[in-house]
């Protein structure tokens, strides 16, 4: 490609050039024509990591021939975080005059229908990609449409303090799905700072006026209640987050009231809504005494505290929920039980993670939260870190039968919890005759010899044991090792990885050097042995 590409055009228009009588296409092959080829072709090109060696590829790849040039084009112009090269299509923009040529205008058209995505910072920092707006609003004037017409994507850094915070207007075209806005606070005047909110709450009623088929929408930063006030009226919208950026350094954050009953009412009424993202400390609706209908909610994330997660989680009526994502920032054995009481047992993948897991706390026993996810019986994904302090067989074999659904199960427990019960093999056992899905177990297990009675050949499906959880003194003999490797061979004879706590994977390299012996005897017995077979030619 890059022989292709003509020395000293950089700066070229390409549309104008192709279209000279001086530009020859050369013969290309029919086979380069076919659209599956062409994708394949085009899917190399944009695979080259570094940005410049890529548009250049893509450049050179419009010169092959005439099929190729407007592909190519759409390729390189589609994803945008700085809008500089397209504005230099108008030299009369660059040289300050007030009229702007029609020539100048027809090219900028020409590559601005192919900008799909744009991604634009103007917090007003060093790296800002800051654009006047005078300069949009008289392209916008002269064009009488959206800058950017074809747009799917916008992601917009706003600061309220800066005098580009109604800019986003000039890019909202009708076929815009996906709108993601960052809205930053410098400094402490108030009165710059309500200014900027005005502009926000004029951008978003804008975008309810010109982008009714909007899907997705994330508000990123300080928000307030008048702001979210017309959300509502975005009937086809699909995805929505709603989260401040916390300032670690000042707790004021979390006092931030986003969404107040009004507007959680109004969310209600979107039909199509089908993921929610909220941090709970925006909810000025806390406690929730009514219920509020999602009809196609699927996905739920909510960060906070756990009262305030229970009580959504209450007033919520969910039908289609599948897929809930929780943080709590506290802690407490009776509000985890709460917490999982009130999630509806038609959920398949839970999420439960702490970012910051505190102090021990040794009332967190997987023996009382445990039978609080027993009514979870649809479920096929579930990941615990909560900080649990300990964990036994026992547990694991009380709630082990209703997860028959289970595919995927990650349980992380507290680090200082040294010297605590860990499950065994014996949970391993119990999880393989109760849960024929699973695909992935991730889990500290603790090695105890077991009798080769209490190890039954079970031929499970397991793909992936981690067990690199388990907090163990000292390292594991090659005894060790081999006995474990003959416990997974009866249980997972599938398994592709082993994760130990060790970082050797020596308990793979035994399983797959058993495994080889179990080859070797496949193939000096006549008939297909059985599992019982190759295990008894392993002891």
């Amino acid at each position: 490609m890059h022989a292709l590409y003509p020395r000293g055009r950089a700066d070229m228009d390409f549309d104008q050039w192709l279209q000279s009588p001086n530009w020859r296409p050369r013969i290309t092959h029919r086979a380069l024509l076919q659209q599956d080829i062409l994708s394949e072709v085009f899917q190399c090109l944009l695979d080259v990591p570094k940005y410049h060696r890529r548009k250049n590829n893509l450049l050179a790849a419009s010169l092959v021939c005439r099929t190729w040039c407007s592909p190519a084009l759409d390729a390189c112009w589609s994803q945008m975080d700085t809008l500089n090269p397209l504005l230099k299509l108008i030299p009369s923009i660059m040289d300050g005059t007030p009229e702007l040529q029609d020539l100048d205008l027809s090219r900028y058209q020409i590559y601005a229908r192919r900008i799909r995505e744009l991604r634009l910072d103007t917090g007003g920092d060093d790296n800002a990609d800051v654009i006047p707006s005078a300069i949009l609003g008289q392209v916008f004037l002269a064009l009488q449409v959206p800058l950017l017409p074809n747009l799917r994507l916008l992601k917009w850094y706003i600061n309220l303090k800066s005098p580009f915070t109604a800019d986003p207007i000039f890019f909202f075209a009708p076929s815009l799905r996906t709108f993601i806005v960052t809205v930053r606070v410098t400094g402490d005047d108030s009165e710059d700072t309500s200014c900027g909110f005005n502009a926000v709450q004029l951008v978003l009623a804008a975008l309810v006026q010109q982008v009714p088929h909007l899907k997705t929408l994330t508000l990123h930063g300080d928000m307030r209640v008048c702001c979210l006030g017309q959300i509502g009226e975005l009937k086809r919208l699909e995805n929505l987050e709603v989260h401040p950026y916390p300032n670690h350094n000042d707790e004021s954050w979390k006092l931030q009231r986003t969404v107040d009953k009004a507007t959680f009412a109004s969310l209600a009424t979107l039909e199509n809504l089908t993921a929610l993202r909220v941090l709970v400390h925006c909810l000025d609706i806390v406690p929730l005494k009514e219920s509020y209908l999602f009809p196609k909610l699927q996905g739920l994330y909510l960060r906070g505290s756990l009262r305030k997660m229970t009580d959504v989680l209450r007033s919520l009526v969910a039908p289609a929920l599948r897929d809930v994502i929780l943080e709590p920032e506290d802690e407490g054995l009776v509000g985890y039980r709460l917490l999982f009481a009130a999630i509806h047992p038609s959920l398949t993948q839970l999420r439960v993670s702490r970012k910051f897991v505190g102090p021990v706390n040794e009332s967190l026993v997987a023996e009382e939260i445990f039978p609080s996810l027993s009514h979870l019986v649809n479920l096929d994904r579930l990941f615990i870190r909560i900080g649990l302090y300990s964990i036994r067989d026992e547990d694991i074999a009380s709630i082990a039968p209703y997860w028959k659904k289970l595919q995927y199960l990650y349980i992380v427990e507290n680090e200082e919890s040294f010297g605590r019960p860990h499950p065994t093999v014996h949970a391993l056992i119990t999880l393989a005759s109760h849960c024929p899905s699973l695909k992935h177990i991730a889990m500290p297990v603790d090695v105890v010899p077991l009798l080769r009675s209490d190890v039954p050949v079970l031929n499970h499906g397991l793909l992936v044991l981690d067990i690199r959880g388990a907090n163990r003194r000292g390292e594991l003999d090659d005894a060790d090792i081999r006995m474990l490797a003959r416990q997974l061979g009866c249980l997972f004879p599938h398994l592709h990885a082993v994760l130990d706590a060790w970082g050797t994977l020596s308990i793979l390299r035994t399983f797959r050097a058993l495994g080889q012996k179990r080859e070797q005897h496949e193939s000096v017995t006549e008939s297909a042995p059985t599992m019982s077979a190759w295990m008894k030619a392993v002891f």
